[in-house]
């Protein structure tokens, strides 16, 4: 009983270890593409803003 409880824990927690790796990988891109996503937003917007301001 000991051993397959031990190997059971075993895989759960090397299961649990590559989730939460995947996890943390995917909130990293995410992470990444919102900031590229928001800084080009930012430009745009800025850049929009100024040429408005100018013809106004």
């Amino acid at each position: 009983m000991m051993m397959t409880t031990t190997t059971t824990m075993m895989m759960i927690m090397m299961t649990m270890v590559m989730i939460i790796m995947m996890m943390h990988i995917l909130l990293l891109m995410v992470m990444m593409l919102r900031r590229r996503s928001m800084m080009m937003k930012m430009m745009m917007k800025k850049k929009k803003k100024k040429t408005n301001k100018k013809k106004k």
